[in-house]
């Protein structure tokens, strides 16, 4: 696998998700996806920066937390530097906006949908 064939891609913007753990020592974690993409992205990666930008949006990153994030879907380093195997992180962390839709829906309540 090269790096041109694992430049990150967005994958889904707005999407509901619950914080699974934070570690705020090492500065990552992980966040559970709700809603429609459930199957597809269970979970999502954030670091150090996405932590740090969701804070100062307001975000506790508590266990339990419901959020918004943007997913996009990379590769993952191993320790000597090939790339390995694909994975999603989590692009933006941001506070849910209050919508009348169910999770995994926009403000609207039309479903989210993966991109393309």
């Amino acid at each position: 696998m090269s790096a041109d064939e694992c430049d990150a891609k967005l994958v889904a913007e707005g999407v509901e998700a619950i914080v699974k753990w934070f570690d705020p020592r090492r500065c990552y974690g992980f966040c559970s996806v709700t809603g429609n993409l459930q199957d597809k992205v269970p979970e999502v990666f954030f670091g150090e920066q996405e932590a740090k930008a969701g804070r100062l949006r307001g975000l506790t990153l508590s266990r339990g937390e419901r959020l918004e994030c943007d997913i996009v879907e990379g590769c993952e380093r191993r320790s000597d530097n090939a790339l390995s195997k694909r994975r999603f992180s989590a692009a933006v962390l941001r506070p849910c906006q209050s919508g009348s839709g169910p999770p995994g829906s926009d403000a609207d309540g039309d479903t989210l949908r993966m991109r393309e």
